[in-house]
């Protein structure tokens, strides 16, 4: 009952005070505002998850679609759809497979997004990890053309 008592005596003090208008007020403000910025950027994420998913899924389907796509065997459609990174990898999966503590694959995985090599999704309570080809393709190219570039002027000061 006392508890009752305190929660009119602050209602009543909240209500018919200039300061306690202006606090429920600005209460009311922010809780609106908090919901007028959330929705939109809850729409956002929708889009770009589905843009996600509709230029994986071209990708996955062009081979498909070229007129010498019939001929393609079901075992090499199911490497295509791999490759095309169409069939990501649930995190804990990834961790059986590996073999090593949730700790260290969380640590590894944080990284490999940060730089673009893996995307996360989120599919209800399982985060799925899908490689990024296209960046994984640049850094290949990167490495294969950067990599030996001093070796080779290494060995011409040798020689000469």
């Amino acid at each position: 009952m006392l508890l009752r008592a305190q929660r009119s005596e602050i209602w009543d003090l909240l209500a018919h005070s200039l300061s306690g208008r202006l606090l429920l007020l600005t209460l009311l403000y922010v809780m609106v505002s908090e919901v007028a910025i959330f929705i939109p950027s809850i729409g956002r994420f929708y889009v770009d998850q589905i843009g996600q998913r509709v230029e994986t899924a071209e990708l996955a389907i062009l081979p498909f679609t070229e007129p010498s796509g019939d001929r393609l065997s079901a075992g090499l459609r199911r490497q295509l759809l791999i490759r095309a990174g169409a069939a990501g990898l649930p995190v804990g999966r990834l961790q059986d497979k590996l073999k090593i503590a949730p700790s260290t694959l969380s640590h590894h995985i944080k990284a490999l997004v940060v730089v673009g090599l893996v995307t996360q999704v989120r599919e209800a309570t399982t985060l799925v990890c899908h490689a990024n080809y296209e960046v994984m393709k640049g850094l290949v190219d990167f490495l294969v053309a950067e990599c030996c570039a001093d070796a080779d002027s290494k060995d011409t000061r040798t020689a000469a």
